[in-house]
């Protein structure tokens, strides 16, 4: 945050009702005009090595700048830790490996603010076991499942360069929300998946002023709800507003390509596109 003339001392300083700023923060100060502001930032990290140490070394909160090149994360170091990483365009993190975060790791609050972030065109892979996952800014490439209690993205642009295939699998996630994305699709056409293995829960799915393209053929619809592995034990409750989809099939719901339903459909849905009811089951 950024504050206008305090005692930037007091947020180095140790000691009980002093000690403000987490692990991994600075503060820096700038003129405007008769008041100086001062603003908590990452501190910037130069290598991989560096990254690890900082998300390892921390206690709590820790946030880290990243330059330009392609970083992995320290997964054996992340459990009930709050990590923000900041990168560029050309800052590249790596989640081509399977099982990001492992099952030790529970607890986990992770943001990505403005890299690149790959995923392996593969199933199950994305950060398990976590609290809470926040995207802001990013580019995100390839598919990801998601595991978290609640993730978010926010103004990120989705690249799926594999044909018949999504960008995203919101799989075992309780609450998700995508706001102002761009997801961009190839040949037999796709974007989000609705669809779980687990029973018993209630999934909260919704998207706010997106846009789904589609090149290529189409097939199915651009958010796509397939709660067919444990048929008739979850709730899916699907909120879409000011968003539009070109280049996508109709799949169940008459007159929707932004949002299908499979054919054999025994859960209990519920699909919204600005605030009235397109389909209930």
């Amino acid at each position: 945050g950024t504050f206008v003339n305090f005692d930037p001392s007091n947020c180095q300083a140790e000691g009980a009702g002093t000690n403000f700023v987490a692990t991994g923060y600075k503060v820096v100060s700038e003129a405007h005009g008769a008041d100086t502001w001062y603003t908590v930032v990452p501190n910037t990290v130069s290598d991989q090595t560096e990254l690890n140490n900082a998300i390892s070394g921390a206690t709590g909160a820790v946030g880290v700048q990243l330059p330009a090149g392609t970083y992995t994360l320290p997964t054996d170091k992340m459990a009930n830790k709050d990590v923000t990483i900041i990168g560029t365009k050309d800052t590249e993190i790596d989640m081509t490996q399977s099982g990001i975060i492992g099952s030790q790791n529970t607890g986990l609050d992770l943001t990505i603010e403005g890299a690149t972030v790959k995923f392996a065109n593969d199933n199950y892979k994305g950060v398990t076991h976590s609290k809470k996952l926040t995207y802001k800014d990013c580019t995100i490439k390839g598919l990801q499942f998601l595991y978290a209690d609640d993730v978010e993205f926010i103004n990120c642009e989705f690249v799926q360069e594999n044909d018949d295939a999504y960008h995203v699998w919101t799989y075992g996630a309780k609450n998700v929300t995508f706001t102002d994305c761009k997801f961009n699709s190839t040949n037999n056409s796709k974007s989000v998946l609705c669809y779980i293995e687990g029973t018993g829960n209630t999934f909260t799915r919704t998207f706010n002023n997106c846009t789904f393209t589609a090149t290529g053929a189409a097939e199915k619809s651009a958010i796509m709800i397939n709660p067919s592995a444990n048929a008739g034990s979850n709730t899916y409750i699907v909120s879409i507003n000011n968003c539009t989809a070109t280049g996508y099939a109709e799949n169940g719901i008459s007159g929707q390509t932004i949002v299908g339903v499979k054919e054999t459909v025994k859960d209990n849905i519920t699909v919204t596109i600005n605030g009235a009811t397109v389909y209930s089951n």
